[in-house]
């Protein structure tokens, strides 16, 4: 029976378990990386809009 896990396709080596690993990691920092995008473009919207509200406010005055 080990011979026949050992030498299959759908055996693994311990290099596929590293590259899973990396892949992971890989993920990870993306889902991280993006979140912080979204907060930081957030961030930048709600600025913008609120300097074009104070000059609508100070063209009026």
């Amino acid at each position: 029976m080990t011979y026949l896990v050992d030498h299959s396709s759908l055996g693994f080596c311990w290099w596929d378990l590293v590259a899973l690993l990396v892949l992971v990691g890989v993920i990870v920092v993306f889902i991280v990386k993006t979140r912080q995008q979204k907060k930081l473009i957030q961030e930048l919207e709600n600025e913008i809009s609120s300097l074009s509200a104070e000059e609508v406010v100070e063209k009026e005055e």
